[in-house]
């Protein structure tokens, strides 16, 4: 505790201290920050969105690069190919069985009737969905109907 001397000694320095103290708060101005906010770059650029959308358009550029390839190839050709004659490059031999349609001779005369005899089938194929092996019915054209007469 401050002794009554010591307080005695000690108040005019308070004292001018307290008098400076409201000089300083009389002199005061009023002062309201108008400013905006400092901008912080790091949350106004969304970097990862842009990386997302700079990586979205290049995969659209490639692909529409594709296609125009693609469409280019089908100008130059005349035609597609459809018969696979020689193995596939992933070598599924399933996909290379290829039927070769019959070819008419231009003397056989038509044919009058489609109703022939048929015969059920049972051959195994493989799904190219699931990969399993499922059996299906086919059914091959035992004989044609033919009516040759050259007897008349």
């Amino acid at each position: 505790m401050i002794s009554r001397r010591d307080k005695l000694l000690q108040q005019p320095w308070e004292q001018l201290r307290y008098a400076q103290h409201r000089e300083k708060v009389m002199s005061a101005r009023p002062a309201i920050d108008t400013h905006s906010p400092r901008a912080h770059e790091h949350v106004q650029r969304k970097w990862k969105k842009q990386q997302v959308e700079r990586e979205r358009q290049q995969q659209i550029e490639r692909e529409n690069l594709r296609l125009l390839q693609k469409l280019g190839d089908i100008m130059r050709t005349k035609r597609i190919n459809n018969l696979w004659l020689e193995p596939r490059p992933n070598g599924n031999p399933e996909r290379t069985q290829v039927a070769i349609p019959e070819q008419r001779t231009p003397w056989a005369p038509e044919r009058k009737s489609w109703n022939r005899k048929t015969q059920e089938h049972v051959k195994p194929h493989r799904c190219y969905h699931c990969g399993s092996v499922k059996t299906s019915e086919r059914k091959y054209f035992e004989e044609f109907s033919y009516s040759y007469s050259y007897d008349e």
